[in-house]
This record gives C-alpha cells, sequence and structure tokens, in this order.
C-alpha cells in the first residue's frame, strides 16, 4: 500500500515539474518538454535575433522585428540552468544551438554580444546568464520583466544607444548607467514547446 502511495506521488510530482511554467528548462541531459521564448526588449518590442540567421561562432546577436522578414528560429531561445533548477543558465539559440556569449569574456562595457559554441575554447561564465527580476515594472506578457546579467561581469544585456531600429546592436552595459533603460529589461514569450527524448 505505501509502495503504491509513493509511486503515486513521485508521479504527481513529475507531473507538476513538466507542466510548471515559465523561462525554466531541465537540465541540458534530462528527457522532458523544452519550451523555447521570444526574448523581447522593453523598449523597442524587438527580438533578441542572431543577425541574418547565421549558423557561425561569434555570430553578432542584434535586436530584430519579432516575426520580420528572415526572423524565424534564429529568434526562439531556450534556457538550461547549470544546475538544472534555478540561477546562472545557458541562453541557447534554436536555430543553431549556440550559447549567447559576450565576446572573449569581456568585462568592459559595451562588449559585443554573439552567439558562441557552448563550452568552447574560451567559454566559461560569459555564456551564463542570470535573470533578475525588475521590481515596479509592471508589463503585459508573460516571463518578465527581467535584467538579464553576464554571471563573469556582472554587466546585463543591453541594446545599444537605447535605439530602437531593427538591427541595433547588443551588448552588455553597466546595469543602471547613463543611458539604460527599458533597453536592459527583457521578457519572456513562450512561442513553442518540443520534446527531448
Amino acid at each position: 500500500m505505501n509502495g503504491a502511495r509513493l509511486a503515486l506521488a513521485a508521479a504527481a510530482l513529475l507531473t507538476g515539474m513538466l507542466a510548471a511554467p515559465g523561462p525554466a528548462e531541465a537540465a541540458a541531459s534530462s528527457p522532458g518538454p523544452v519550451r523555447w521564448y521570444q526574448i523581447i526588449a522593453q523598449h523597442s518590442g524587438k527580438c533578441l535575433d542572431v543577425a541574418y540567421a547565421s549558423q557561425a561562432h561569434a555570430a553578432n546577436v542584434v535586436q530584430g522585428t519579432c516575426g520580420g522578414p528572415g526572423a524565424g528560429y534564429n529568434q526562439q531561445w531556450r534556457v538550461v540552468f547549470r544546475n538544472g533548477v534555478d540561477g546562472p543558465a545557458r541562453i541557447i539559440a534554436r536555430h543553431s544551438g549556440k550559447c549567447l556569449d559576450v565576446a572573449y569574456a569581456s568585462l568592459a562595457h559595451a562588449a559585443n554580444v554573439v552567439q558562441g559554441t557552448c563550452g568552447g575554447p574560451g567559454a566559461g561564465d560569459n555564456q551564463f546568464w542570470t535573470q533578475v527580476p525588475v521590481p515596479g515594472r509592471a508589463w503585459q506578457g508573460t516571463g518578465g520583466p527581467v535584467r538579464l546579467v553576464a554571471l563573469h561581469s556582472g554587466k546585463c544585456l543591453d541594446v545599444a544607444y537605447a535605439s530602437l531600429a531593427h538591427a541595433a546592436n547588443v551588448v552588455q552595459g553597466t546595469c543602471g548607467g547613463p543611458g539604460s533603460g527599458g533597453n536592459q529589461i527583457w521578457r519572456f514569450k513562450e512561442v513553442a514547446v518540443t520534446w527531448k527524448r
């Protein structure tokens, strides 16, 4: 009898974990649902985008018109937590399988953000990001608002010069520094769920 109850409790817990909302992803090796998100800049309403849907290591990351011409899986991302549950995470592009990466692991304000081979040469904490909720910023839509903070530098994912333009460059910037605002604030909008075996 106790064995049956334990099995039912375990099944209920697993069902609850698989149905959990939000931009969380199980450890990379775990089977289960894979949730894909558009990551949208508050100031412009544009999506985090790998330019030209490039597959290349070190391809530039920009903001692009969500669903605009040429947009597709290069505007969809998943979150894979380092410990499988929460905290620092890799943010992985659907079209390429590459990670959101601060180029050359730079510590500088305005250092470029690219996609890089996950765990490749020179990769480390510059490929890990922490989601920091932004209090007092009401926002329509799911999963926001947050700042995405690079683990190696403590700097925020930032649309350069708070540009509203399609293809504006994405960098890391001093969190809350001069000229920053909604260009450092993002939300996650779930767009697809696939199944990983």
